[in-house]
């Protein structure tokens, strides 16, 4: 599997919210951090768990990429995830090696905008 194809199965994970099947695509000392505070969002797989089960525990979500770079190892996604009740788009920076992701850049601030009851989703 390419790093690619291992982000591409971890979003994947997340738009189904299959926690067991995302968690699996982190290495056991994986990390999640904002920038550029560098801030930790979660360390270890227990961690990163217990964070996005809550995530997951809002509702359904959908995701798109709307940009990719790949170079090596890392992979820079332009996201917008619409969930329930706001769409968010931000930029994730994943660190792979092999078939698992190590770390993981959150730069801040991400675009929030709520979701209007008649407004299209995706």
């Amino acid at each position: 599997m390419t790093p690619s194809d291992v982000v591409d199965e971890q979003i994947a994970a997340y738009a189904a919210g299959d926690i067991e099947r995302f968690v699996a695509l982190y290495a056991s000392d994986a990390a999640c951090y904002e920038l550029p505070s560098l801030k930790p969002i979660a360390e270890g797989r227990d961690q990163i768990r217990k964070v996005w089960s809550a995530v997951f525990a809002k509702g359904p979500r959908s995701v798109r990429i709307l940009n990719r770079i790949t170079t090596g190892e890392m992979v820079i996604d332009q996201e917008r995830i619409t969930g329930p009740e706001q769409v968010v788009e931000a930029v994730a920076i994943y660190g792979v090696r092999g078939p698992l992701i190590e770390r993981v850049w959150f730069p801040t601030p991400v675009s929030v905008r709520p979701i209007a009851a008649s407004a299209p989703r995706g």
